[in-house]
């Protein structure tokens, strides 16, 4: 609790500093149609990238085949709950809804979001390392090497399996014991049917689309003034921003991180915010619209979820 309260009085703080230094007439004045002109243009990208992404999950959760819809749903509703949990916490939920609606098992479900991570996780690795190489960005190499562990945590796993089980098994929680086995023995079941290579490849697809995304909007909202390359460095510290666990949906860390690399490409402070803060709408407006839809018109999960979990407490524990 204190390491959240100071992490939002370090925001509020970044935030009281940034409005001070502003120029209010000219934040205004950059609030142009343009942005919403490009705001609107990257939608469709955003949609094929939420449908990539169910295509992802699909594929990690394994059999029985789940539909794109309901996976996609369940997309929808995490995104967009996390614009409002802290921690990334809304993962849960498509867990639980997939679990509820689909009948994916609640291991299955934790083992997909598990590999969901570690792909992406590599994937900004690989984008922050090519920034760095371009000189276009200064990255933390902590980024550099959580993106080392995730992929070779990815390619050392069927064969640490049985390693990872009889570890786990050492736990004194029969439940703990019996789902973290269940979430790393589906994780290496999927790795060796290619189900993970497959996600791969979608995970290309969804970060060639998230990057085309964000060149899209700058290149509208700035009138052709920034280079690809450019763009590239912005993607990254926006990805980078929007990791970092303060606030829900990454607000105040993506804008800083925006703002600042668009400061070093000369953009003002005033057009820069404009363009960090609708850039931020354009990404998380749909998924929260659509996540309270779901959310207000279908179960999400969670009572059954605990009802299910206080059941299994009740029940007797066995020896490891």
């Amino acid at each position: 609790m204190r390491l959240t309260l100071l992490k939002v009085a370090f925001i509020a703080a970044l935030v009281t500093l940034a409005v001070w230094q502003l120029d209010f007439r000219s934040f205004a004045a950059a609030l142009t149609p343009r942005l919403l002109l490009a705001a609107l243009l990257v939608q469709p990208l955003i949609l094929f990238g939420l449908l990539a992404s169910a295509a992802r999950f699909r594929e990690l959760t394994g059999p029985p085949e789940i539909s794109l819809a309901a996976s996609a749903k369940a997309q929808v509703l995490s995104l967009g709950m996390n614009t409002l949990l802290p921690g990334r916490m809304a993962e849960i939920l498509k867990v639980t809804y997939l679990r509820d609606h689909a009948g994916v098992a609640f291991s299955a479900g934790c083992a997909a979001v598990v590999l969901e991570r570690l792909i992406d996780v590599a994937f900004l690795g690989a984008l922050a390392a090519l920034s760095l190489l371009l000189l276009l960005a200064e990255v933390n190499p902590v980024i550099m090497g959580l993106a080392i562990v995730a992929a070779a945590g990815m390619l050392a796993l069927p064969v640490l399996e049985p390693l990872f089980v009889r570890a786990l098994a050492l736990l004194p929680s029969r439940i703990a014991r019996e789902l973290g086995t269940a979430v790393v023995q589906h994780a290496a079941r999927r790795f060796r049917e290619g189900a993970v290579l497959k996600a791969v490849l979608y995970g290309a697809a969804i970060w060639t689309l998230a990057g085309f995304n964000v060149y899209l909007f700058l290149t509208v909202a700035s009138g052709g003034a920034l280079e690809p390359a450019q763009a590239l460095a912005v993607f990254v510290a926006s990805l980078i921003g929007i990791a970092i666990p303060a606030l829900p949906g990454g607000f105040g860390t993506f804008e800083a991180a925006v703002v600042f690399v668009l400061g070093r490409f000369g953009f003002p402070l005033e057009q820069a915010l404009a363009m960090a803060l609708v850039l931020h709408a354009a990404q998380i407006a749909p998924v929260l619209a659509g996540a309270l839809v779901i959310a207000m018109r279908e179960r999400m999960g969670i009572q059954s979820l605990v009802r299910d979990g206080a059941r299994a407490l009740r029940a007797p524990d066995r020896p490891a």
